[in-house]
């Protein structure tokens, strides 16, 4: 018997998000990169009839990003799907992905990372291609395809970040709240224009922001420490992982909870959006825009 891994990363993400410049755009490659191993995925898998745990095992599935192990034909099936899904879903966004074969879960996943290194270097062309008669959208430098109410000419990209603004989802945010504290999109900033519906609430006249990312530090070590421990069990290899990927993304949750409970619930102002906007938070990963002032604490 031998094993077939898919793996999957997103990749240049911070490029994505901030390409246009403009927060409501932001919000929505936030919550449309968040979604991708969520709603995105769980769909992938109810198309090709497979259920995860049986037909197919997941020892990461968190942060734009999967490990992904079945059968021959399932992982050739689920790769060449997701591939075009990816693709329709977040046109724009960098990627990459590659299968593996081996003996034993650890040999494919072997397989497929170093295949994955290779594919980093693959340039995967936006389409449509912009000629130099093309018109652009003049945030992103991109090809347009649709006209949107209040930006004009836009780029398809853009306009799914718009779509999923729309929708009015609340999404992972909602992982930023504390336990007795249900926050919702309304509790959060939508806009950096003072005055316009759902701003950021400034300290006065003072209205400059700090961006704060964090991942973690020395995972890499981290990795290959448990890759040795899963050499001498290679059965046990999808599992702890797993667990582990579970254990990260659980502490990077925790954290931005009591961040939120200790710095941003105690200073609210009455009426008014929590003094922050969560960007990113998946995996080892945090991204979110803080009050200039409360962004050391």
């Amino acid at each position: 018997m031998s094993y077939h891994a898919c793996l999957f990363e997103a990749k240049s993400i911070q490029s994505y998000l901030f390409s246009s410049g403009r927060m409501p755009d932001v919000i929505g490659a936030s919550e449309l990169l968040d979604s991708l191993t969520g709603p995105l995925l769980d769909a992938a898998l109810s198309a090709l009839r497979l259920v995860e745990g049986t037909d197919i095992l997941f020892s990461r599935r968190a942060g734009g990003a999967f490990q992904a192990y079945a059968d021959e034909a399932s992982i050739t099936q689920f790769h060449a799907l997701w591939t075009l899904l990816v693709q329709q879903y977040a046109p724009g966004l960098a990627y990459d992905i590659a299968l593996g074969e081996g003996a034993t879960a650890l040999d494919a996943f072997d397989a497929a990372r170093q295949a994955l290194r290779a594919d980093t270097s693959r340039h995967r062309p936006r389409l449509p291609a912009a000629a130099p008669i093309v018109d652009r959208h003049r945030r992103t430098g991109q090809a347009v395809e649709f006209i949107d109410d209040h930006d004009g000419r836009i780029d398809a990209a853009t306009a799914r970040k718009k779509a999923f603004v729309r929708r009015g989802s609340s999404g992972f945010i909602e992982r930023f709240s504390p336990p007795g504290a249900v926050l919702g999109r309304d509790d959060w900033p939508r806009d950096l224009t003072p005055g316009a519906t759902g701003a950021f609430p400034y300290r006065g006249d003072d209205h400059t922001v700090a961006l704060i990312h964090a991942d973690g530090n020395g995972l890499g070590q981290l990795l290959m420490n448990v890759r040795t421990a899963a050499s001498n069990a290679p059965a046990r290899f999808i599992d702890l992982f797993r667990t582990l990927s579970e254990g990260i993304t659980q502490c990077t949750v925790e954290a931005a909870r009591t961040a939120t409970a200790q710095v941003l619930v105690p200073v609210r102002q009455v009426h008014k959006p929590l003094a922050a906007r969560p960007i990113l938070l998946g995996g080892d990963d945090l991204t979110i825009l803080v009050r200039a002032d409360l962004a050391m604490d």
